[in-house]
């Protein structure tokens, strides 16, 4: 079956089921992301999907793309990791999720309590020192990718200003992405993490 008729009955599906989403916050006020998993279909490997949560190993592209190529959005993709695990956030990719804009989140084996992470193939983990490995892992990225290259920002759980000055990486600062994703679609490849919420929106910042 062709990938185009895959996603035809995803997005016929999708659209018989209502997602739902609520918010709590923790005692600093911090905000607890309970967002529901967009829908998706399997690309590679066997991970296990359910309406809240995908693990295992393999790819999973979503049903909705993310518009135009040249558009931005706002992606927030919370996930739990063990040592040795990891998960790639693909943007703007083709519909193999290839050709795209990367970010990958490691916890490495030999340093369990911090994070590795890179987007378009350059390491950013310096901008992660304060996010600890062995908690949820929230990840909040704006990508727009109506610049070339494409402008990536990402912010840390429960930022509600979006700005510039509160981002934990820019990549119009580090000059971290030297391309522009070729698609319009995105997905997650799961190397044992266990995803608890991935959803697409608005960008929130402007430039």
């Amino acid at each position: 079956m062709k990938y185009s008729e895959i996603l035809l009955r995803g997005t016929i599906l999708a659209s018989a089921l209502a997602i739902t989403a609520c918010g709590s916050s923790n005692d600093d006020g911090s905000a607890v992301s309970t967002t529901a998993i967009e829908a998706n279909t399997v690309l590679s490997g066997v991970p296990t999907v359910a309406d809240n949560n995908i693990n295992g190993i393999g790819s999973v592209i979503f049903t909705s793309s993310l518009g135009a190529i040249d558009s931005g959005r706002h992606l927030q993709v919370a996930a739990l990791l063990d040592e040795g695990e990891s998960f790639t956030i693909h943007a703007y990719a083709d519909d193999q999720l290839a050709n795209g804009i990367d970010l990958v989140v490691s916890r490495p084996a030999n340093t369990p309590t911090s994070l590795e992470v890179t987007v378009d193939g350059a390491d950013i983990s310096s901008g992660f020192t304060g996010v600890a490995a062995d908690q949820a892992i929230n990840i909040l990225m704006d990508v727009h990718n109506d610049e070339n290259p494409t402008h990536v920002l990402i912010w840390p759980a429960g930022e509600t200003a979006f700005d510039e000055a509160t981002t934990l990486e820019n990549s119009e600062v580090t000059g971290s992405v030297s391309s522009q994703g070729a698609g319009a679609f995105w997905g997650l490849t799961i190397n044992g993490a266990e995803i608890t919420a991935a959803e697409a929106s608005e960008d929130r910042f402007e430039d």
